[in-house]
């Protein structure tokens, strides 16, 4: 049993973190399309929301596959590798987008990486957190 865990938590880690990843990029190319306006009024009032619903979204799924791993060293490691992993990529794809640049695309890209960051930071944390749970869950049980 032990064993067919850990061949499902790799592909099931990626996957997941690969989703995430990949909904956050469709709100880099939803946010470009806003008129100045509306991307003013989004980056101020929503920004907080859309960052704290990607926040809860990510943490839920990743607590969920955390507890798929029978090793929480290795679950926290392949998250931190997976989540490194595609942050460069969406970096780069980001500010590699061939469209004419402008400065609300330029504004738009050093937000989309700040939220980035943010997010994967939120995602690690969760990581850690789970670890802190299931440590504090097995000594209070001993």
């Amino acid at each position: 049993m032990k064993v067919l865990r850990y061949l499902l938590f790799l592909p099931v880690n990626i996957l997941v973190i690969g989703i995430i990843f990949a909904l956050f990029k469709l709100l880099l190319y939803w946010m470009v399309g806003f008129s100045t306006f509306w991307l003013i009024l989004t980056l101020v009032f929503l920004s907080s929301i859309i960052l704290g619903a990607f926040s809860v979204f990510a943490n839920l799924l990743l607590r969920l596959t955390f507890k798929l791993c029978p090793n929480e060293d290795l679950a926290f490691w392949t998250i931190v590798v997976i989540v490194g992993l595609n942050i460069l990529y969406s970096l780069y794809g980001a500010w590699s987008m061939v469209i004419n640049i402008s400065g609300k695309f330029v504004g738009v890209a050093i937000i989309y990486t700040i939220l980035l960051l943010e997010l994967s930071g939120a995602m690690v944390y969760g990581a850690l957190k789970s670890i802190d749970e299931d440590n504090s869950r097995s000594s209070n049980l001993s």
